[in-house]
């Protein structure tokens, strides 16, 4: 029943909570992410933001990730696009895909850092990688529009076939606008429809 669960919840929060304060950076991890989401707790960024730096602080990068979003949103502390910035690079020095990605928009935009679109690239092209679609998207359109990267519409369309693979309705949009137009592939109206009609189920999937 919904009370069995919500009880469970509880006693998982209690547990992380000693594992925390006993120094245990994957129960801080786990608690934060509670606290954020209100579960088996009341929502509370203020202490949510608390845990993940505790977690960060003890090296897990996916942490510092959460940590610098909270930051870039301002949820739980004060806005702070440096600091963010900070935090999402040493996640992604600690091999977190997220931080890298969101690196790279910070990187893509000069919002906490100099902006630098060639560094931005380097940045998406690992997270994509890393297997994170919408870094490939954003990759693709480098090479789909040539204003930064030199032109390749044949690697863009590749890109944005591993971006729809992965599951980024993007990607799926992009790709078939690319066998429409017979950018990067050969056209055809078939390829087209059938991506579009990928793009449109996913996003109404995803609401």
């Amino acid at each position: 029943s919904s009370d069995v669960c919500s009880s469970d919840l509880v006693q998982a929060a209690d547990l992380y909570r000693k594992a925390c304060n006993g120094r245990v950076a994957s129960g801080c991890a786990h608690l934060g992410f509670m606290y954020s989401h209100g579960t088996g707790v009341k929502r509370d960024y203020v202490q949510a933001a608390d845990l993940y730096r505790k977690a960060c602080h003890e090296g897990r990068a996916r942490d510092c990730s959460s940590l610098g979003v909270m930051y870039d949103e301002g949820t739980g502390v004060k806005q702070d696009s440096f600091e963010a910035a900070d935090l999402y690079r040493k996640a992604c020095e600690g091999r977190d895909a997220v931080g890298c990605y969101n690196l790279a928009l910070m990187y893509w935009t000069g919002k906490g850092v100099k902006q630098d679109s060639l560094h931005a690239g380097d940045l998406y092209r690992k997270t994509c990688e890393e297997g994170v679609a919408e870094g490939c998207v954003n990759l693709g359109t480098m090479y789909d529009s040539g204003n930064v990267l030199k032109q390749n519409l044949f690697q863009a369309a590749n890109l944005y076939r591993k971006a729809c693979l992965a599951g980024a309705a993007t990607g799926c949009g992009l790709l078939g606008r690319c066998y429409e137009l017979g950018k990067g592939v050969a056209r055809s109206k078939t390829d087209a429809l059938n991506y579009y009609g990928k793009a449109c189920d996913m996003k109404a999937e995803q609401g």
